[in-house]
């Protein structure tokens, strides 16, 4: 599913630079997100002998997760649009870890319930900042490119 929700982002990255950068960079997070929810099942598997981690498909997952999610920030970053490159991958990262550590590997939030909803509204709050950044950054570009016009 994760997959399914990256390369459907990649094919409907298709615009100004302050896009792709936002694009590359939500899905680079996206799979920094599934790398650190591989890395607890990857590591107890290692707690038993390096035979076992091995023999499980989490480790290998793991490795393409974190390569392929490399080489997208690098492209993200490529394009030389930092701020909505970074603000993505900040964000995406850990909502998606938070989400697959919360509804596939039983993992509980903190208690009490208000420091939930802080961090929930500061992720809320990163998030809207971040397609904020990414869409200000293009607009302003375009309203600062000279028009040319021939007489």
């Amino acid at each position: 599913m994760i997959t399914v929700f990256s390369v459907l982002l990649i094919a409907l990255g298709s615009g100004g630079l302050s896009k792709k950068a936002a694009v590359y960079g939500t899905v680079a997070g996206v799979l920094f997100g599934l790398s650190s929810a591989l890395t607890k099942p990857t590591l107890t598997y290692l707690h038993e002998s390096v035979g076992t981690m091995l023999s499980h498909w989490e480790c290998y997952a793991l490795a393409v997760a974190g390569v392929l999610g490399f080489v997208l920030q690098q492209v993200s970053l490529g394009t030389g649009r930092l701020a909505p490159s970074v603000a993505t991958v900040s964000v995406a990262n850990p909502l998606v870890g938070i989400l697959i550590g919360v509804l596939l590997l039983d993992e509980r939030l903190s208690r009490p319930a208000w420091h939930v909803l802080v961090a929930v509204a500061g992720l809320t709050l990163a998030l809207v900042g971040a397609i904020v950044i990414s869409l200000t950054r293009e607009t302003a570009k375009r309203e600062a490119s000279p028009v040319s016009t021939m007489a």
